[in-house]
Parts: structure tokens; sequence; C-alpha cells
């Protein structure tokens, strides 16, 4: 067992499920304050306020992660605590690893608690988690067949994930307001 102070704030800080939601609503605040509101108003700006888009999308996926490994945290933690004091070195639990949202909402329990146009939408905020809204290209050629569209705009080829409505922005808020409602992290 390790008795180090690094361990014991690792510990209790990876177990405190509200720190977890902390973080996602920090990370919204964030994305909100960055979302294009223009982008659906204006198409001829769509290209220019992409960026935008794609960090929004980016940082509100990461927030839906933090408020699902809450939900996991607070349902795990007395599993969580015996397997991380009994380490010599306390990491993060496998079941708090990864941005798949699809597979973390099973994890925590809540695979049933969403409708198909929800887990959709789950699946495609992976992707910015994991490569659109940081990089150009795919990390591996694996995630470039998982769903995407190419489109040709006379001037460049690239991917879309295809959030192309507000009423995406409107099933994101409602995952987020599932979530942060949910009885566990009452």
């Amino acid at each position: 067992m390790n008795n180090n102070l690094e361990s014991k704030f690792f510990i209790a800080n990876l177990l405190n499920y509200k720190k977890w939601i902390e973080k996602g609503d920090n990370l919204l605040k964030v994305a909100n304050s960055i979302y294009p509101k223009e982008y659906w108003l204006k198409k001829e700006r769509q290209k220019e306020l992409s960026c935008f888009l794609d960090c929004f999308l980016m940082l509100s996926s990461f927030a839906l992660e933090n408020y699902l490994k809450a939900i996991i945290a607070a349902k795990n933690k007395d599993e969580f605590k015996a397997k991380m004091e009994a380490s010599e070195k306390p990491i993060l639990p496998k079941k708090l690893k990864g941005h798949d949202l699809q597979e973390l909402a099973k994890t925590a329990g809540l695979g049933e608690s969403f409708t198909e146009e929800q887990l959709e939408v789950l699946h495609k905020l992976r992707f910015y988690a994991i490569y659109a809204g940081r990089y150009h290209v795919s990390t591996n050629s694996e995630n470039l067949s998982l769903g995407q569209i190419i489109f040709n705009d006379n001037q460049n080829v690239g991917l879309c994930l295809g959030f192309h409505s507000k009423n995406d922005m409107k099933i994101i808020e409602s995952i987020i307001f599932i979530l942060k409602n949910n009885e566990v992290l009452k």
C-alpha cells in the first residue's frame, strides 16, 4: 500500500465525483463562449466559422466525458478506492479511460437512458475528442471509416462528421440535462 501524499491526493480527487462535474461545467463554459451562433444563420460564413464549431464540439465532448466519468466514479467509488489503495502506484482505473462516449455511457449504466438520436450524437462527438477538434487528420485510418462523409466544395476536399443542424446542438443539451440530473450525482 502506498501512503505517500501524492497517492492520497490522486485517489481523493479521482473519487470525488463533484470535481469531475466541476471540470465538465468549466469546459462547457468555455465551449459556450466560443459557440458560433452565426454558423447556422449565414451559410456563406460556415467555412470561416467551422474552426469555432470544431472546438465547441471538442470541448462539449470533453464536458460530457467528465459528466459520465463522474457517474462512473460515484458508482464504483469503493471498488476504485480499494484497488488504488492496494497499489504501489495508483493509476486511472480502466473504466475511466477513453473518449468513447457511448462506451462510457454503458459503463455508467446509462446505455438505455438515451434515444437513438442521442446515441448518434455521442458517437459523432467521440471523433471531436479523438481528433477532429485538435487535428486536421484522423489519428489513424480506421477512424476515417466511422460514418464520415467526404465532400467537395470545389476548393477543398474534407471530412464532415455530420453536425449540420441546430437540432444536434439541442440533442447535446438534452444529454447534458440527463447526465447532470442523474440520481447518483444528487
